[in-house]
């Protein structure tokens, strides 16, 4: 995430730990279901096992599954969909009605409500998570307006509205039958028309002149004139038809076979109720709802009226994904990569840093803060002591205060003076007058790290390598501790020094705790020391005169 955003993104993450009740495990949300779940299923696996997936369990509804993906899928890409994500959270913390209904039928048989209690309260819009969202767009829109001016203002607010519909088309659309979308993994939509064309070829003749009375028109031309028999053997008439009849509303709304009426209309008590048969009107359904599968053409024409989206993929299809997005590299952008890669270590304003090799350190102190973040993709995963400490250990390495037993909400922003790892990083970087990259990539584009790339891949699979994760993070305490002694006055303000002293503290309590939640004798364990190993022959770099 660009250094720019990280303020704005912070509220978002916030609304996140509290979710995961701020690393305390009787406060974790999760937890708290699952507690619930376990009150009328008591044997019911671990929602992160395979087991879960049993039949027994019936947890076959595909439109949760959907939903699911959904939300992974656009969270992998944070920075290309930044203002759809803020929509989207603005929607889902949004108070619900079927919240507070749960939260008043559940005790009616007897079952622990608080899940539902605890989110028409900690939702609220006054200082619970949805004026935190509110506040994340606000800020995010007037970002865009101060540093882009307003037409792209009015662009990254449309793309807000996107990602909230998104997020409300989740539920409403969740209601609707989803069992025809394992289907559509087997039939591409130029098959799916395919057939639908057969069956219309068909049908031609028995229903040409039944429809002279009608005034329906698709397109540009009457039912009837479409459904000319000698007319409809030319290819170039059957595209306009399809093409035509995929659009005309209300008798098709793409990708909604349900509401559309000329379903309506093939069954029973419709007006053509027989004349498709099961097994056609199947085929017909099929290729309805195929219609709403690629959405891209709305999309781009909603945000940006003035760009076609056919000129847009082919002038970003060679390109590095997040200039679609217009997060592109800036001429000064680069002119900055440039400045900071010619800086020799131990040159800086004043010599600050004589025992230090920025060009080293830099890299590995910003990448530092990757290697548990993933760990949290699965909060399901975080219910636990260890999962809690890894929530605590992340919170203090954003900056977030000592928690407490009631969460900050909105006072949070305020109390919080100084920032955390990231924060004290760009501090260095500006002690020693040097150009502030953009964020992570621009930093280490300048500062090229073999290392720091090595940690980005480790922890792109935090399970598979948690133990080592954990080491290299210990070890990083280490480089922390260097850079707020005495001895480096300078690189941070007396203030900061102090601050990260403290956070350095809170850092090491949670990872003794992940530790010790480890069992003697485990891999993780053996992965631990070498992970701590790693990191701390690289950081010895960092000293001295090493290049």
């Amino acid at each position: 995430m660009p250094f720019a955003l990280r303020q704005i993104v912070k509220q978002t993450w916030q609304v996140f730990t509290e979710e995961l009740g701020n690393g305390n495990r009787d406060q974790h949300h999760v937890k708290i279901f699952e507690d619930l779940l376990s009150e009328f299923e008591p044997d019911l696996p671990s929602p992160i096992t395979k087991a879960i997936l049993h039949p027994r369990y019936r947890l076959g509804s595909l439109k949760y599954w959907r939903a699911a993906v959904a939300q992974l899928l656009v969270s992998l890409f944070p920075r290309e969909f930044l203002p759809e994500i803020l929509g989207f959270n603005l929607h889902f913390e949004a108070l619900q009605l079927d919240t507070m209904q749960a939260s008043k039928e559940l005790p009616e048989v007897c079952l622990n409500a608080y899940y539902f209690l605890l989110h028409v309260s900690i939702d609220n819009s006054h200082s619970g998570h949805a004026a935190m969202a509110m506040a994340s767009v606000t800020d995010y829109i007037e970002h865009i307006t101060e540093t882009e001016g307003e037409v792209a203002a009015e662009t990254a607010w449309k793309r807000v509205q996107a990602g909230y519909v998104f997020s409300e088309w989740q539920i409403q659309k969740g209601n609707q039958a989803t069992n025809i979308l394992a289907q559509l993994n087997d039939e591409s939509p130029d098959q799916l028309e395919s057939k639908v064309l057969a069956i219309f070829s068909s049908k031609i003749q028995a229903s040409h002149r039944l429809h002279c009375g009608s005034r329906v028109k698709i397109g540009e031309r009457l039912l009837t004139d479409w459904l000319d028999p000698e007319a409809f053997l030319g290819e170039e008439w059957q595209r306009k038809f399809m093409r035509s009849l995929s659009t005309c509303q209300p008798w098709i709304y793409p990708g909604d076979s349900q509401k559309s009426k000329l379903v309506q209309e093939f069954r029973w008590g419709g007006r053509m109720y027989g004349s498709l048969t099961k097994s056609e009107l199947d085929i017909f359904e099929l290729w309805v709802n195929s219609l709403g599968h690629d959405q891209n053409p709305f999309y781009h024409s909603f945000i940006n009226p003035s760009m076609d989206s056919q000129d847009q993929v082919s002038k970003t299809s060679d390109t590095d994904k997040s200039v679609i997005i217009a997060l592109t590299v800036s001429e000064k952008n680069i002119e900055t990569a440039i400045l900071l890669s010619q800086v020799p270590s131990g040159k800086y304003s004043g010599d600050l840093t004589a025992n230090l090799n920025l060009p080293s350190m830099l890299p590995l102190w910003f990448t530092q803060c990757c290697l548990l973040e993933s760990f949290l993709y699965a909060p399901g995963r975080t219910t636990d002591n260890l999962g809690c400490a890894v929530v605590r250990f992340l919170r203090a390495q954003s900056g977030f205060e000592t928690e407490d037993s009631v969460v900050t909400g909105t006072d949070e922003p305020h109390t919080t003076e100084n920032g955390g790892i990231i924060e004290f990083g760009l501090e260095m970087i500006r002690a020693a007058s040097l150009p502030i990259p953009q964020g992570l990539h621009g930093l280490l584009s300048a500062w090229p790290s073999e290392f720091a790339t090595t940690m980005l891949e480790l922890a792109s699979s935090p399970i598979q390598n948690l133990g080592t994760l954990l080491g290299m993070a210990m070890a990083f305490l280490e480089l922390q501790e260097m850079v707020s002694e005495s001895s480096n006055y300078g690189l941070l303000s007396p203030k900061s020094s102090e601050r990260l002293a403290s956070l350095i503290r809170r850092q090491y309590e949670c990872l003794q705790v992940c530790l010790e939640e480890i069992p003697i004798g485990d891999a993780r364990r053996v992965a631990f020391h070498r992970g701590y190993d790693m990191a701390k022959a690289e950081i010895s770099k960092c000293s001295g005169s090493a290049p």
